[in-house]
């Protein structure tokens, strides 16, 4: 989810060297600084889920691949088909 949030110039600043010298983005920073304060680790618990979703993901493609393949014409990219075709499937 996206959302705004104001702060003093020389605080953001501070954060975001902190956020560089870790090699971490803004994003990321401000996110562990507000599960550490809340005393929850969201990203952990989210991580099974995103990791099943990519799994489920790479399946849907190598079958979709697998059914279109033949149908594909080298007009078009074959992401381009894959697209169109899962569309037409109301994926």
């Amino acid at each position: 989810m996206k959302t705004t949030i104001e702060m003093p110039d020389d605080l953001l600043q501070l954060a975001k060297a902190a956020a560089l010298a870790r090699g971490w983005s803004l994003k990321h920073l401000v996110t562990q600084a507000v599960e550490h304060e809340l005393g929850r680790n969201y990203v952990r618990q989210d991580s099974a889920g995103a990791h099943q979703r990519s799994e489920r993901f790479s399946l849907e493609i190598t079958r979709l691949a697998a059914l279109n393949s033949a149908a594909w014409t080298a007009k078009k990219s074959a992401l381009e088909q894959l697209f169109e075709d899962r569309d037409a499937r109301n994926y």
